[in-house]
């Protein structure tokens, strides 16, 4: 099982905001700017299934997304190249 836990970064420290649990395989997860808001979305894929797991960290949305697999082998791809190249 997995667990991801989110705090909220305050003047006087980290403060604990909520937390996800899964079954999910995790493969790849990535972090990417939200197109809603000014903030940060996570999308974590699946090793052995088709799903991607969707965050919306503003708002703490949790969101299964169901892939075909060879989608995901395109999407594990791309995550893999965004999470690999250089700045």
């Amino acid at each position: 099982m997995w667990e991801f836990v989110f705090c909220d970064t305050t003047e006087e420290g980290l403060k604990f905001a909520f937390d996800v649990r899964t079954t999910l395989n995790v493969s790849h997860v990535i972090f990417h700017p939200s197109t809603t808001s000014h903030s940060y979305d996570l999308y974590a894929t699946s090793a052995d299934k088709g799903d991607v797991l969707f965050l919306n960290l503003e708002a703490g949305e949790t969101v299964f997304l169901e892939v075909f697999i060879r989608a995901r082998e395109k999407l594990n791809q791309i995550l893999f190249f965004l999470f690999h190249r250089k700045s």
